[in-house]
């Protein structure tokens, strides 16, 4: 299982996150339209190689947005992002590494974003 499949399903899974988005969790982008709140990440691995060749670690860095019609509501979404990164399988050494805010002010909505490590081996 690809460990950004792994993260979605980690955090369509946290009832908590659930009762805020549904199942509106995307990787990489949202259908346009999409209805309020969502969460939307994307990825980036670091991969590290023995002499060999061989994949010794790979380092995932997700970018988590949580955007909502307000601060108040996106930082809501994202507390609870981070209690399901939380109760990840100790073996992937989930932790929020950074939070941020945004505003979009074409589109009028706030966001609150995550950067969250993952090891996937």
């Amino acid at each position: 299982m690809s460990a950004e499949l792994e993260f979605r399903n980690l955090l369509t899974s946290h009832p908590g996150l659930a009762a805020l988005v549904g199942t509106r969790i995307a990787e990489a982008a949202v259908p346009e339209g999409a209805v309020l709140p969502y969460v939307a990440f994307n990825s980036r691995h670091d991969i590290t190689h023995n002499l060999l060749g061989q994949v010794m670690s790979d380092e995932v860095q997700f970018t988590v947005q949580c955007w909502a019609e307000s601060a108040s509501a996106a930082a809501a979404v994202a507390a609870q992002v981070m209690l399901a990164v939380t109760g990840a399988d100790v073996q992937r050494g989930a932790a929020v590494l950074s939070t941020e805010t945004a505003y979009d002010p074409e589109l009028r909505l706030d966001a609150a974003i995550l950067t969250v490590e993952w090891w996937a081996l």
